[in-house]
């Protein structure tokens, strides 16, 4: 059995109109804040949980058990509701945007 494993997490895509205001934000906060990389607007999406390092093996029952509970989910509508770091306040590494429900 191999050990080989992958960094993964559970995310949902955003659609385009979330994007086009993420990306619209993002743009106005670089004056502020210097990443030394900064995210791709194809690449955002909405992190739901952090697997960290899983089995390979896993990664199917993992697909399996996601699509049942998508079958299961009711569509819902998110709105952008702030903003935040990771890392220090004065050299943050990650800038990331809340999402609501409620307006």
């Amino acid at each position: 059995m191999s050990s080989e494993t992958l960094r993964l997490f559970i995310a949902i895509p955003i659609d385009e109109q979330l994007r086009e205001q993420l990306t619209e934000q993002s743009r106005l906060l670089k004056s502020n804040l210097h990443f030394q990389k900064w995210t791709h607007p194809e690449d955002y999406h909405i992190t739901l949980k952090f697997l960290g390092d899983t089995s390979v093996h896993k990664i199917q029952q993992i697909k399996k058990l996601l699509y049942d509970v998508a079958l299961a989910t009711e569509p819902f509508e998110l709105r952008g509701k702030g903003w935040g770091t990771f890392g220090s306040q004065t050299s943050p590494n990650v800038l990331w945007a809340s999402v609501s429900t409620e307006e």
